[in-house]
């Protein structure tokens, strides 16, 4: 088959970019072949040896089988080597697309471009890699078409924007977004680095414990090749006290946590900028891997305000807002806020939100929230109680000390306690707030004629307390953690529900 003249092929660093990547993998089948010599280690030699003669060569067939077509109705994707994909995405289904440049992809000029669509779960279409400039060339040809196709560039015909494509290619990156107009919001180097100071994973943790099991280091050898030999009593303490011991690894496992949180955070939000062209959201972040993307305002379903006691102590949140496509990456969600105050959370949300078909005349203020039935206190008490008591009668069976779990029950009751002061709902004339969540804080605004399903909902046990629950569905949310308003009194949950569908109808014939 004689291939399309419009066809493009992805970069030549491609190549080069693939056999980086597999190149950790190899070494990984050779470790053993370093640290031994015995049979097992020659095994891992011929594997290794199968490996590159598979590997390499596949990675140069996929990319000379891989071609692409920016055309005004669709993008052509056609990848494979033994089962050839011909992907084709309707450019008017297409939600996001983003530009992403990783370290070596900075260090080449080159980038990946990710094309997402409504309701995806993951990209669509991946080029990787393209050069910098192709890159730009292909979203910027995107948004044209889309603005033609409804009609917001009449200008310029479908016809036209192609035959102007090619013009386009250019090594030079345009300009992300608009440079005319005030960001909607934008992160400082201090304001980047302190947001990593809250950033604390038990993740960061375990890969520390993970590496120190993986080497099995001298702990005396590695504090005097650390300090230089200035702290030999602390040394000799460590290395003849367990208890010493542990309290210094974990100390330096906390500290690397919290280092490790500042430095993820560092390279994800360093030049964080979010503005408004139009009837989009453009957003670019990033430090070593450099990220550009865009939100149309037409996707966006509800926000998201996150926190935690930590953050919230200090009076520090995040805004989320969720869009009509599943984003892997994202939860689901996209960030508008990264850190920021209460004041400048909300500030943004109504800016975005103006964006609205139906934006809220009044704006978007801190909500109020009711509280929840108290019964409730009861009811995760329970739970609690038997899930403690079966994770204790397993280890028990097995372990008899197992058994002393169960002295942790008063526990589950000052969690229960927690829970219900963080639950909390609420509702004005074009919004719905669901609140919940006790270490990781959520807070839902979502607009009422965005609402694509919401219903009432009772369990055995709530009937039987007289309570019900709310679930307020809008497109993209996650289902691991939707906006649920729990334990409601079934009256009030009956009366909420009536209310909103009356505002619902009420706002869609106004």
């Amino acid at each position: 088959m004689e291939p399309d003249p419009g066809e493009r092929r992805l970069h030549p660093w491609t190549l080069l970019q693939r056999v980086f990547v597999a190149v950790p993998a190899l070494f990984l089948i050779l470790l053993p072949v370093i640290r031994s010599s015995d049979g097992i280690a020659w095994f891992n030699l011929v594997l290794a040896g199968m490996y590159a003669v598979l590997v390499f060569p596949w990675s140069i067939v996929r990319y000379m089988r891989f071609r692409y077509r920016i055309a005004p109705e669709e993008i052509a994707i056609r990848s494979g080597v033994l089962t050839v994909r011909q992907r084709n995405i309707p450019v008017d289904r297409i939600q996001n697309v983003e530009v992403e440049q990783g370290i070596l992809q900075r260090l080449t000029g080159t980038a990946r471009v990710s094309i997402f669509t409504a309701g995806s779960t993951a990209a669509e279409g991946v080029l990787d890699v393209v050069a910098l400039g192709e890159a730009h060339r292909v979203r910027d040809s995107i948004r044209q078409f889309q603005s033609a196709l409804v009609g917001e560039s009449p200008e310029d015909s479908l016809a036209e924007i192609a035959r102007a494509i090619p013009a386009a290619s250019t090594d030079a990156a345009p300009n992300d977004a608009p440079q005319n107009d005030a960001p909607l919001f934008e992160m400082t180097m201090r304001r980047v680095i302190l947001s990593g100071v809250f950033r604390f994973s038990l993740l960061y943790i375990a890969l520390f414990f993970s590496f120190v099991q993986y080497i099995e280091p001298d702990p005396e050898a590695m504090i005097d090749w650390l300090i230089g030999g200035r702290f030999n009593a602390l040394a000799n303490a460590a290395s003849e006290s367990p208890l010493v011991a542990f309290l210094s690894t974990t100390i330096v496992a906390v500290a690397f946590a919290w280092l490790s949180g500042i430095a993820v955070n560092l390279n994800k939000y360093h030049g964080f900028t979010l503005r408004a062209d139009g009837d989009k959201l453009h957003h670019k972040q990033g430090l070593l891997s450099r990220n550009t993307g865009t939100i149309p305002l037409r996707k966006v379903q509800a926000f998201i305000i996150r926190t935690n006691p930590f953050m919230r102590r200090f009076g520090w949140y995040r805004l989320e807002v969720q869009t009509m496509g599943f984003d892997v990456k994202e939860r689901g969600h996209k960030v508008a806020v990264p850190f920021g105050t209460m004041d400048e959370v909300l500030r943004t949300a109504n800016r975005i939100q103006s964006g609205l078909p139906y934006p809220d005349p009044h704006g978007i203020r801190e909500p109020a929230f009711n509280a929840v039935s108290k019964l409730t206190i009861r009811r995760a008490f329970i739970r609690y109680s038997v899930a403690l008591s079966v994770v204790a009668g397993g280890l028990w069976y097995f372990w008899s000390p197992g058994i002393w779990l169960l002295s942790l029950i008063p526990l589950a009751l000052v969690g229960a306690i927690l829970r219900y002061r963080h639950m909390g709902w609420g509702e004005d004339e074009r919004w719905l707030y669901v609140r919940r969540g006790v270490i990781k804080q959520h807070t839902w605004l979502l607009p009422i004629e965005r609402t694509q399903v919401l219903y009432r909902s009772a369990s055995y046990f709530q009937r039987r307390l007289g309570l019900a629950s709310l679930y307020i569905d809008a497109a993209g949310a996650s289902a691991m953690r939707p906006a649920e308003a729990v334990d409601l009194p079934e009256d009030i949950a009956r009366e909420v529900l009536d209310r909103a569908y009356a505002r619902f109808k009420e706002i869609k014939l106004s």
